[in-house]
């Protein structure tokens, strides 16, 4: 249990009396001090903090909090702070919103804190206006029957568990904090992986995509040494921590790039080696993108929701995929694919598609991926999986902002017109 605070700003220059923010103590400057500059001690802004109201919060039996939290240490990465689910240029796994419920709010104190209106965006100072932040505490748990992000709420002890069963020390300074997961590399020259998940989103094939993608031949992908695996406290979800051979190279980015990386042709000659391999392989597991468990009615759903119903969306070929097939989970300059928790039986061009839509903030790396997977995008099923991607950026949760969505609506578009004439 750790005790965590929520702030409302009310002031000058913003408009959130009935907004809240999450302010964890050990990252009060990245959230609380939200700024486009780099300037650590700028008051907070209203834009600079993710926000829900309250009555909004409680009609959902929710208290929505921060959307982006930083480590201090590396405040530049606040300038993701105003991106929403679609995360218009950055990476998703920045964005998801950490929620608690409404009743574990407590104690609601006086204000404590002042900032002068000058340090809120007034571009004439004027000291005698202040901005206030009431403060209100709540006691928070990792071990919750919900979604956390252990970008925040990673508790030491997870920690020490992992570094006792494989017997190794973990390195502070390779730390690698993601929503979903946290990696570090360790005292004898491997990487360790840690993640958790609730138990209604492991599937009845088992939590294992990293071990048992091991078996898969002719992969760039690092050789997977051993792992560990608990059950939380409460029984509500399961944690896991996979030990590797070290990468082999650079992560290439968010999964979401907004510039192209240079990358040389031997590593897109890699690239579709490695792709063309997987989908050659045999294996009765089933992908799981974004923890869910691919299906025809999941596909079907997903792009009845977004586009027209007068074409047919069965899918006749499932190869195994990555299925969480991005910028963040590949290597440069040398070649590797890692991150296999979810991979397994998918619909044909599923990795394509997904790569493909991580590429649309840069028209020419979306066209570049098109073109060294055109096989894929050419096949029925390929042209189903790019409006399954198109819907994700184009559904209920798209941001009027992001640079996807106008190149995401004209392929959309030429695709449902493909899939009508047959």
């Amino acid at each position: 249990m750790r005790k965590i605070l929520l702030i409302r700003l009310v002031g000058y220059g913003i408009d959130a009396s009935n907004h809240w923010a999450l302010a964890d103590p050990e990252y009060v400057r990245a959230t609380a001090f939200g700024t486009t500059s780099d300037n650590e001690f700028a008051a907070p802004q209203a834009g600079h903090i993710a926000q829900v109201p309250l009555a909004e919060a409680a009609a959902s039996k929710e208290l929505a909090t921060a959307k982006y939290i930083s480590d201090v240490r590396t405040p530049q990465r606040i300038r993701h702070h105003g991106h929403r689910a679609t995360d218009p240029g950055g990476d998703p796994e920045a964005t998801t919103l950490l929620t608690t419920p409404a009743a574990r709010l407590h104690s609601v104190v006086s204000t404590i804190w002042t900032w002068p209106a000058a340090f809120v965006g007034s571009s004439t100072p004027d000291t005698s206006l202040r901005t206030t932040a009431t403060v209100a505490c709540m006691t928070l748990s990792v071990s919750t029957g919900q979604a956390v992000d252990l970008r925040v709420q990673l508790a030491g002890e997870v920690l020490d568990r992992v570094e006792r069963s494989l017997q190794v020390r973990l390195l502070p300074d390779m730390v690698v904090r993601k929503r979903r997961s946290v990696g570090a590399g360790t005292d004898r020259d491997t990487w360790v992986r840690i993640e958790r998940r609730l138990l209604d989103k492991i599937p009845d094939q088992g939590w294992n995509g990293t071990e048992s993608a091991a078996r898969l031949e002719g992969i760039a992908q690092p050789d997977w040494h051993g792992c560990v695996v608990w059950r939380d406290a409460d029984g509500l979800a399961m944690w896991r921590a996979d030990e590797t051979e070290l990468l082999p190279g650079t992560p290439i980015g968010s999964a979401v790039l907004s510039a192209f990386p240079a990358l040389p042709d031997e590593w897109w000659d890699a690239l579709n080696a490695s792709l063309d391999a997987l989908a050659a392989q045999r294996t009765r597991r089933v992908a799981t993108p974004d923890t869910d468990t691919i299906t025809q009615a999941l596909v079907t759903e997903s792009i009845r929701g977004a586009f027209s119903d007068s074409f047919d969306t069965a899918i006749e070929r499932w190869v195994p995929a990555h299925a969480d097939l991005n910028w963040a989970n590949m290597t440069a300059p040398a070649f590797s694919l890692f991150d296999w928790e979810d991979w397994g039986n998918a619909p044909l061009g599923l990795d394509s598609a997904s790569l493909w839509a991580s590429s649309l903030a840069v028209p020419a790396l979306a066209d570049r991926v098109r073109h060294e997977r055109r096989s894929d995008f050419e096949s029925r099923e390929g042209k189903l999986m790019t409006l399954f991607a198109c819907s994700k950026i184009l559904g209920p949760y798209a941001h009027p902002e992001d640079p996807r969505l106008e190149p995401a609506r004209r392929m959309a578009e030429q695709v449902v017109k493909e899939l009508q004439a047959g």
